[in-house]
């Protein structure tokens, strides 16, 4: 049910990203899904999460703990294919994003405006999540015509 959820709402975001329902002559695929930018399993993101001051010298239960709190933000969920949900899985960030040999597919080859805006970021943190967040949740107030609590 989350997950649909998620969906139904970057759905509306990206449809408010083109222009609106009745503006665009877009269709987003009904079997859409939503993907985890930081993915569910983390261990071939340990490398890029130690980039970050604060994880440097963190141990697992530290990069477990930051994971949980990101996770499933929104700012960290986008909406791909089913082929390339299974295509980006759990791979790192910089992988996701530009895509890997044979093909080089990735977020930045997307349809969807909020996944390859991805391609505009050169990593993936807390941060990054954040300030995703932070545009959905002003552009949501205009979708669904709601007040923002500080």
């Amino acid at each position: 049910k989350q997950d649909s959820v998620l969906r139904y709402a970057l759905i509306e975001l990206e449809y408010n990203k083109i222009g609106g329902r009745k503006m665009s002559g877009t269709i987003i695929r009904s079997d859409i899904e939503a993907e985890h930018i930081m993915p569910k399993s983390i261990d071939k993101w340990i490398p890029e999460l130690k980039k970050i001051p604060e994880l440097k010298d963190a141990d697992e239960n530290k990069i477990k703990k930051y994971q949980e709190q990101h996770l499933y933000k929104l700012g960290n969920i986008t909406l791909v294919s089913p082929r390339a949900n299974k295509e980006y899985s759990d791979k790192p960030f910089t992988i996701k994003k530009n895509g890997e040999e044979p093909d080089f597919i990735g977020y930045r080859d997307e349809t969807i405006k909020i996944t390859s805006n991805l391609n505009d970021e050169t990593k993936w943190t807390d941060k990054e999540i954040d300030a995703r967040q932070e545009r959905f949740a002003d552009k949501a107030t205009k979708i669904w015509d709601l007040k923002l609590i500080d």
